[in-house]
């Protein structure tokens, strides 16, 4: 595996399908207490009320995570052997209580949806689970996440939230 400035040179990768694998160990320290900042400090965050979310950044026109997006999409060539993948945006999540990601599949512009949790929590929070071609349940792990090949368009979801909050980081790779 190359070398990447963000990640995590122990970075794992398990292969569950052709187009999804799990990814653990995946941001360096360094990278993790710059995103750690983030929800610290303060910022405007956009509230998505319909599924008790909250992202960052707001706009399009702030991208102050395009060096972690870009390694994420080199990664994702790598793990899938493409060229295809350019970086569109990266976001970070905050899931809080009572909140649910129903079952969709990811929009037609993406063509690879990354997710790692961060943070953890003294309360069961629940992952993703993929429904197709199988279900495949990626837990909640600090660290640790998926990366999705969106070509053919795994209808996933996360459960509903009771207690503690889902922290996350999102990367999104369009087509070239």
């Amino acid at each position: 595996m190359m070398q990447y400035s963000t990640l995590n040179p122990n970075l794992e990768i398990v292969r569950i399908h052709d187009t999804l694998a799990e990814i653990k160990n995946v941001f360096s320290q360094e990278t993790l207490d710059l995103i750690d900042g983030y929800f610290e400090h303060d910022h405007e965050w956009l509230m998505d009320r319909r599924l008790a979310r909250l992202s960052y950044p707001t706009s399009n026109d702030v991208d102050p995570f395009k060096a972690i997006g870009l390694d994420m999409c080199a990664l994702a060539n790598e793990v899938y052997n493409s060229t295809n993948l350019i970086y569109r945006k990266s976001k970070l999540f905050l899931d809080l209580p009572g909140s649910e990601v129903p079952k969709h599949s990811d929009a037609n512009d993406i063509g690879l949806m990354s997710q790692v949790y961060l943070r953890n929590s003294n309360h069961p929070i629940p992952g993703t689970i993929f429904l197709e071609p199988f279900i495949h349940t990626v837990k909640y792990e600090y660290n640790c996440g998926y990366l999705n090949l969106n070509v053919d368009k795994k209808i996933h979801q996360s459960g509903f939230l009771i207690n503690g909050y889902r922290t996350s980081f999102g990367v999104a790779c369009g087509l070239q």
